[in-house]
């Protein structure tokens, strides 16, 4: 996937294995964008099962992250998780703790614990 949409890697295409995000400013933007990821897809020969596909959404949840015209957030779940996290006893437990805060590093700079 990641040969397939080089051209467009980070200019409007995400790709985790199999799960891709196209992200756009308007409306316009994204019709043309998604034109561009299908002829890719036929060019490739994939297939799209539509039953996981999401169009043309305002907000969408992609790797437990919320992508929007606000920009990305970590899912609410996943803050009162760490908000709401046992204090750890043990080594094995701290790198648990971490290995969730790391996953999100970055994106709780503006929020109040």
């Amino acid at each position: 996937m990641n040969a397939l949409f080089r051209p467009y890697l980070l200019r409007f295409i995400i790709v985790f294995f199999d799960d891709i995000l196209i992200y756009n400013h308007s409306f316009s933007d994204h019709l043309t964008h998604l034109e561009q990821a299908f002829q890719l897809f036929l060019q490739g020969q994939f297939v799209l099962k539509i039953s996981k596909c999401s169009f043309t959404q305002a907000q969408i949840e992609y790797l437990h992250h919320v992508v929007s015209t606000q920009g990305v957030q970590p899912v609410a779940s996943k803050v009162q998780a760490v908000q709401h996290w046992p204090i750890p006893h043990s080594t094995r437990a701290l790198r648990s703790f971490f290995g969730l805060a790391g996953f999100y590093q970055g994106l709780f700079e503006d929020m109040s614990f």
